[in-house]
């Protein structure tokens, strides 16, 4: 886990490992480091970093070479160079040290699997830092690795908030209403999703900060709210379900008679007063059905409404308690 600490001390202790290697190939070490430098990272990751950098270093500088290590505080960042005078590189080579698998003879990247440098980059990247090179063949490399300090990350990681997402989708004549009562449970529109409009209906990308006081309270109104809504939805439904399906039977009563007219005025001989009589009701079979449809959904909706008004103030409820614990 990220965390502050002082790198220097571990820049030492990695340093240290590699004392034996470098009294074998007759080395001339130097660190020029300072008393101490806080950077912001995880210790376990930056280790391998050096380990890496250090192995690399070690492996490709001759014998009787000289190994330098810097470190260097800037405001805001820490760097840290490893300058060896090893056998340096092309700049080809330099173009893919980073790359999995790479290996070249005369690369720093070859480090056992040729995942070395690539895995170096890989964990800076994790931790928002960064590393260059500067190389000549047959001269040398330096490699310079630079870091947050403590104090700019901690305060990053004051300025980060972390959301939780949700879409939903909604009748477009509803959706102000809804982005009305999700904000009083902390949901704000995402300024990076456009709303989404279709024929009639929305879809609206919505976040809400995770760390949010009251989160639990608000997400337990929330589902309220949208039971709620569900039971409005119903019931609005409902206004024309029974009307719909009377105005239907009653258009294909007519329908029936009509057949049975069109029967009887083609019969040989055609039975004249027959097709009348069964084409009045026909006619007022297909009549019928749009006044029919108006008084049945007219009387549903004067059923109805009061429990979509009673609903709707609980829901007003829900939302002025959500606003309230925020």
């Amino acid at each position: 886990m990220p965390e502050a600490f002082d790198v220097c001390a571990q820049l030492c202790e990695c340093a240290v490992q590699f004392e034996d290697v470098w009294e074998k190939k007759n080395l001339d070490f130097e660190a020029d480091l300072e008393d101490s430098a806080e950077v912001y990272a995880d210790p376990g990751l930056l280790e391998v970093v050096w380990t890496n950098l250090l192995s690399n270093t070690v492996k490709f500088t001759p014998e009787r070479g000289s190994v330098t290590l810097r470190q260097r505080a800037e405001p805001g960042r820490v760097l840290v160079s490893v300058q060896d005078t090893g056998c340096g590189m092309t700049s080809e080579t330099m173009q893919h040290i980073y790359d999995k698998f790479y290996q070249d003879d005369s690369s720093h990247a070859t480090h056992g699997n040729g995942l070395g440098l690539a895995l170096v980059k890989r964990i800076l990247e994790l931790s928002d830092g960064s590393i260059t090179v500067e190389s000549t063949l047959g001269k040398g490399s330096v490699f310079t690795v630079a870091e947050h300090t403590g104090e700019i990350r901690m305060d990053q990681m004051k300025n980060f908030t972390a959301y939780e997402y949700k879409e939903i989708t909604m009748r477009s004549d509803k959706a102000p209403f809804y982005l009305d009562c999700y904000e009083s449970f902390g949901w704000q529109q995402d300024e990076n999703f456009p709303m989404q409009e279709t024929k009639n209906t929305v879809l609206i990308r919505l976040k809400r900060d995770r760390k949010l006081v009251n989160r639990t309270e608000l997400t337990r109104l929330q589902r309220s709210f949208e039971a709620g809504m569900d039971e409005i939805t119903a019931l609005e439904h409902s206004k024309t379900t029974a009307a719909t399906i009377w105005a239907l039977c009653i258009a294909l009563a007519g329908t029936a008679f009509m057949a049975g007219s069109v029967f009887a005025v083609t019969a040989d001989p055609p039975r004249i007063v027959l097709c009348i009589l069964l084409a009045v009701p026909a006619f007022a079979g297909w009549i019928a059905p749009y006044f029919v449809y108006r008084i049945v959904r007219d009387k549903k909706t004067r059923q109805v409404n009061p429990f979509i008004e009673e609903k709707t103030e609980e829901i007003y409820a829900m939302c002025e308690k959500g606003q309230s614990l925020l």
